[in-house]
């Protein structure tokens, strides 16, 4: 494909075994239309998921970025064995596993399950996006985030578990943990602007706090 912008999500590719995007170029192609190819060149791909959009059989040479994008419905996107960008910006509670490889992972709304793919050294990241207002992940599964950043004018809201499998946690936004029972954990990983502790429900906990935090007793619940 030659440099500049490409549409090809209404295209046909038969018998294609390598896409290749040359320096400046970006191809956008939807979601069932990629299986098993081999990406290449210096430029980049985009790729529009509606439904199932399994790339895990791709392989990812791209100089350029693979941007994949969510659309206004549930969507379940698996990502390729390299560092990918997936964007949960649209709609629905989708159901995301990033594959292996530094992937980010950018939402502006609730969704269902988050997987970094990844739980080696390699770092994923879950990014809030900007003026996302309140995000509450406190029922979805979060799993292989090592680093969560939430942007100015949002506030991710999930459980001291959840917190606790994050390495670090930083951003201009807000961060918020809930806790409701018993708990231990060492939430020093907050690093956001604006940290929040909410106890919801009784509570001994002997944990550690980040320096710097707010902490909201709930009417009726008793913290020790």
């Amino acid at each position: 494909f030659a440099s500049g912008a490409t549409n090809f999500t209404g295209g046909t590719l038969s018998d294609t075994d390598v896409i290749n995007v040359v320096s400046g170029g970006t191809v956008t192609f939807n979601g069932t239309q990629l299986a098993s190819q081999t990406l290449s060149g210096a430029g980049n791909v985009v790729v529009n998921a509606s439904g199932t959009a399994n790339l895990s059989g791709l392989t990812n040479s791209l100089g350029g970025t693979l941007t994949i994008n969510d659309s206004n419905n549930a969507d379940t996107i698996t990502g390729t064995a390299a560092a990918d960008l997936i964007n949960l910006t649209n709609a629905g509670l989708d159901v995301v596993n990033a594959g292996a490889g530094a992937d980010t992972i950018t939402i502006n709304h609730a969704v269902s399950s988050i997987n970094g793919g990844d739980n080696s050294s390699t770092s994923d990241t879950l990014a809030v996006a900007a003026s996302s207002g309140i995000i509450d992940l406190r029922t979805a599964t979060i799993a292989d985030i090592q680093v969560v950043t939430v942007n100015n004018g949002s506030t991710l809201r999930i459980t001291d578990t959840q917190a606790s499998n994050i390495t670090t946690i930083n951003g201009t936004g807000t961060i918020e943990v809930v806790i409701s029972g018993n708990s231990s954990v060492n939430l020093s990983n907050m690093g956001a602007t604006t940290k929040v502790v909410t106890v919801s429900a009784n509570s001994t906990f002997t944990g550690t706090f980040a320096s710097g935090t707010t902490i909201s007793v709930a009417d009726g619940a008793k913290l020790t």
